[in-house]
């Protein structure tokens, strides 16, 4: 499965990761930076990138449901599967985004951005609409803590939800929840298979379990 900008252009790497204003305000920031990992093996790339992008799904759920009150919060529970589906897709590509800036934006290593051009494929495996690429090319080049609230407008407007309030709450949550982040992307890089392939498949039956119920 391929990310493609037009039928005959695929996504390249640097339409992940943004420009040099990222590096700089990952370097000001004082960020964890992969550059100090040994590379991940190219043959393990797509299954570590789906293991994090898994994660990072879950994460963006439990921050969901975390951030929103009252009726919204019930909203977002009772909303059909395609909604919330569509609505966590929005954040987990905002928030996969945001580990490639906080690594070191556009002077990651080639073997992590290809690491998390994974991680995007796999969450169009998951849920195609709305695309990974639609969401970097409307937020992926504004600035981070930015870049989350306008992603969690776009998440919540899924939902037919409109509250300037709630958008903002959550759009700060996602941005500040660096390390949470963190500790996806070293389960993610450094895990066994065997406890990557336990993540996958609980994640799959949660999902299975949803569409029957």
């Amino acid at each position: 499965m391929t990310l493609q900008k037009h039928p005959s252009q695929t996504l390249t790497a640097a339409d992940i990761i943004s420009g040099r204003d990222t590096a700089i305000f990952s370097r000001q920031q004082n960020v964890w930076t992969p550059k100090a990992l040994k590379a991940i093996p190219s043959n393990e790339s797509e299954f570590r990138g789906g293991a994090f992008a898994t994660l990072i799904y879950g994460q963006c759920r439990g921050l969901f449901e975390q951030s929103l009150q009252g009726k919204s919060k019930i909203v977002f529970k009772s909303a059909p599967i395609a909604q919330s589906e569509s609505a966590l897709k929005i954040l987990t590509c905002i928030s996969i985004h945001l580990a490639g800036i906080e690594g070191g934006g556009a002077e990651n290593p080639a073997w992590f951005i290809d690491f998390l051009f994974n991680a995007l494929r796999a969450s169009d495996a998951r849920t195609f609409r709305p695309t990974a690429r639609s969401v970097l090319e409307q937020y992926g080049s504004i600035k981070p803590e930015l870049m989350s609230i306008m992603g969690a407008r776009f998440a919540l407007a899924e939902l037919r939800l409109t509250d300037s309030s709630e958008f903002e709450s959550l759009g700060k949550t996602i941005f500040e929840s660096r390390s949470h982040r963190l500790e996806s992307l070293k389960l993610a890089l450094s895990g066994s298979k065997e406890k990557l392939s336990q993540v996958l498949e609980v994640n799959f039956l949660a999902k299975l379990s949803s569409l029957v119920t």
